[in-house]
């Protein structure tokens, strides 16, 4: 399920010695593109298992231009919408 699939992901970036948090149930990551954490994070990964709407896909798409290399996406994400 989503929910595992998430965390699972999360367990995979800590691995890789990322201190990591966790934000599940975001509906809208527009709110990122002007926050703090953006600037002083070293490494924003999204993660979605099913396509996204066309609001978040443009949020996402200012974000990865923004951030570049220090931001990753699950392969949902990837494929669907960044390809």
């Amino acid at each position: 399920n989503r929910e595992s699939e998430s965390w699972i992901q999360a367990a995979k970036l800590c691995e890789q010695g990322y201190h990591t948090t966790l934000i599940d149930k975001v509906d809208d990551v527009s709110g990122l593109l002007d926050h703090e954490v953006v600037e002083n994070g070293s490494f924003i990964y999204l993660f979605s298992n099913k396509a996204l709407a066309a609001k978040q896909v443009a949020s996402i798409k200012m974000l990865h231009a923004q951030l570049g290399d220090r931001m990753g996406c699950s392969e949902v994400i990837e494929k669907l919408h960044l390809t």
